[in-house]
């Protein structure tokens, strides 16, 4: 898949933007990666 490349180019390429990335998702995880609740108000065609 794309992702998975892609993924793979910014590890190589990129190490310090990987280590971000991977700070980024840390730090969601952290705060427990609840949705915004105002989102789907917002944006209630994409509420499946």
């Amino acid at each position: 898949m794309e992702i998975e490349a892609a993924y793979s180019r910014l590890q190589r390429d990129d190490p310090a933007g990987w280590n971000e990335y991977l700070t980024e998702l840390a730090d969601w995880a952290a705060t427990g990666g609840e949705a915004d609740a105002g989102a789907s108000d917002e944006w209630p065609e994409l509420n499946l």
